[in-house]
């Protein structure tokens, strides 16, 4: 068996990442639909990397990084 996953389960984790990031009601839908595009193409590619990314942009989703602002 190779380590690649099936196109539906790709779109399953594609849609776990959707929903936890249109629970945060803090991001533009090209902002989503970009991460969706690179955790179902990473998915296709290894599951592994697909899963730290769909969680390291689930956390940022949730704790955003804080940006300084210049006066």
């Amino acid at each position: 068996m190779t380590d690649r996953m099936k196109p539906r389960a790709a779109l399953a984790a594609a849609w776990a990442v959707l929903r936890s990031f249109l629970l945060t009601f803090r991001v533009e839908v090209l902002e989503v639909v970009g991460v969706l595009l690179i955790v179902a193409g990473l998915a296709l590619w290894s599951l592994p990397v697909a899963l730290v990314v769909a969680g390291v942009a689930v956390l940022l989703s949730v704790h955003p990084l804080p940006v300084g602002r210049r006066s």
